[in-house]
């Protein structure tokens, strides 16, 4: 590794990623006059909380991107305010009581607020429960209310919401990483993004690394040169700020088998690296060693995936199907997004073996890849196309009741190395026609996993949409030849 060329490389790449003190500013600006709106709305409205507070990026933790537009703004709320709902009998009772109390708090509190902080596009969005979204000046904001938990009641009884780690996950950072620390952070996220691994929008698997995972990162290996050197080893060498061994850590009940560990320095029971999906690790692992090898500062410019030429859409065509939706309903990307995933997985099952159980297009990989509102599935099968009949193994020869059974079925079959053998005729010899009459034909798939919502924009082999023809680039030029080296064919 050249030393010299890789800190030249890193200075120019912080001169490109490093917010400028305008933005910085800019940012301030706009949480300020957000906190001010939810505090003034809350008096007049006789909302109670304990704080209010800029999480992410770009508030406390300052570890954002230039350019980086997403302001969260966290309200914390006391549990002492809620026992009616918290002391309620059961866990789903609590849920769906919570559910219903943020969407009255967000309806009659976070939107007049938002309001009079001058936002638009203002709408209430739901992921695990209801929050705010918004636009101002440039910026996506969202404003979530959560539970303030001291630390140790948080380590002895967990969250009560999904976001109630969030300020303590801040206040890590804030303590703890330094002001250059910040700068690596930024380093790390610029090249994850360039890579599309970063986040839950992510190009390879369901989903990359998340933010507070590359802050963890940089802790734990202090600059960004040191994590990519030993990214290679974390699948093996899991991080944990609480002394705990490896054999221990990969026997917890909760997270021994993830193929990623990087437990939270705010509870030893959960693993941050979780939803980390081992195709991103793979693919930046990948990229990481060339860059080593050779730094470049093209390593930290993200660009658009560029559709296949014409030349390699002729190659590959036969073995990709790609699926295109739009979202006409609004539905949040993820929820969305898990969905399409659940096809894919019942659709793949179905390219890789006949109904019988014998072998159809091999194996099948699949991705999904989306540029809100269009979302696309990819598919790539081994085989092409297949021959119109396959030889069905049957019973013994030796096994009279089975092979009569197998006859009365199959009249034409024949007994050879001692099984009996019947030449079934394929139902379907072209990977697109299975996944065409599975989806269109037979809506029994699409109606099961609710896509009812979304508008079906059809399938082929290399896109109909850009986003279709990128996610036909993800799977040949990104999981292919890095992941799947096996799979790729020769021409």
């Amino acid at each position: 590794m050249d030393i010299k060329k890789l800190r030249k490389v890193k200075n120019l790449a912080l001169r490109m990623v490093k917010p400028t003190k305008y933005e910085i500013e800019e940012q301030k600006e706009v949480i300020n006059g957000l906190k001010k709106s939810i505090e003034k709305i809350a008096k007049k409205a006789g909302y109670k909380f304990l704080f209010i507070e800029a999480e992410g990026s770009t508030g406390i933790k300052q570890t954002q991107l230039r350019g980086a537009s997403d302001i969260d703004i966290f309200v914390a709320l006391s549990p002492n305010d809620y026992q009616n709902i918290l002391r309620l009998p059961t866990k789903k009772m609590i849920k769906e009581k919570l559910h219903k109390e943020f969407e009255i708090i967000v309806e009659k509190w976070f939107k007049p607020a938002a309001k009079d902080a001058g936002c638009t596009d203002i709408k209430i969005t739901y992921a695990e429960h209801p929050y705010l979204s918004a636009k101002i000046r440039g910026f996506d904001v969202d404003i979530v209310a959560g539970f303030w938990l001291e630390p140790q009641e948080l380590l002895r009884h967990g969250p009560i919401t999904a976001v109630d780690r969030t300020p303590h996950h801040t206040q890590f950072v804030h303590k703890n990483l330094s002001m250059e620390q910040r700068d690596e952070v930024r380093l790390l996220k610029a090249f994850l993004k360039a890579c599309h691994v970063y986040g839950d929008k992510c190009a390879i698997g369901r989903s990359g690394f998340t933010g507070f995972s590359v802050e963890l990162l940089i802790f734990f290996y202090k600059t960004f040169e040191n994590t990519l050197i030993n990214l290679k080893n974390l699948p093996q060498q899991p991080i944990d700020f609480f002394g705990r061994k490896k054999e221990e850590l990969r026997k917890h009940p909760k997270f021994g088998r993830d193929f990623l560990i990087i437990i939270d320095p705010t509870d030893p029971n959960r693993n941050v690296a979780a939803s980390i999906d081992k195709r991103a690790y793979l693919y930046v692992n990948h990229v990481s060693q060339k860059f080593l090898e050779e730094p470049s500062i093209d390593y930290f410019i993200e660009k658009p995936i560029e559709p296949l030429s014409l030349e390699e859409e002729e190659k590959y065509k036969g073995h990709l199907v790609v699926v295109e939706f739009e979202n006409t309903k609004n539905m949040h990307y993820v929820i969305l997004r898990d969905k399409l995933y659940k096809l894919a997985s019942h659709v793949a099952f179905l390219l890789e073996k006949e109904e019988t159980g014998e072998e159809r297009f091999g194996k099948a990989i699949y991705e999904v890849y989306f540029e809100d509102p269009i979302y696309a599935v990819g598919f790539y099968c081994m085989k092409s196309e297949l021959e119109p009949y396959f030889l069905r193994k049957g019973p013994p020869s030796n096994i009279v009741d089975y092979v009569r059974d197998f006859l009365k079925k199959h009249p034409d079959a024949f007994e050879k190395n001692g099984f009996y053998w019947a030449k079934i005729k394929r139902k379907y010899t072209k990977p697109l026609d299975l996944v065409f009459d599975c989806l269109i034909k037979d809506e029994g798939v699409l109606s099961q996993i609710s896509l009812r919502d979304t508008k079906f924009l059809g399938v082929s082999n290399i896109g109909l949409t850009i986003v279709g023809k990128r996610v036909a680039t993800v799977i040949v030029k990104m999981l292919l030849p890095v992941i799947y080296p096996e799979l790729c064919f020769s021409t």
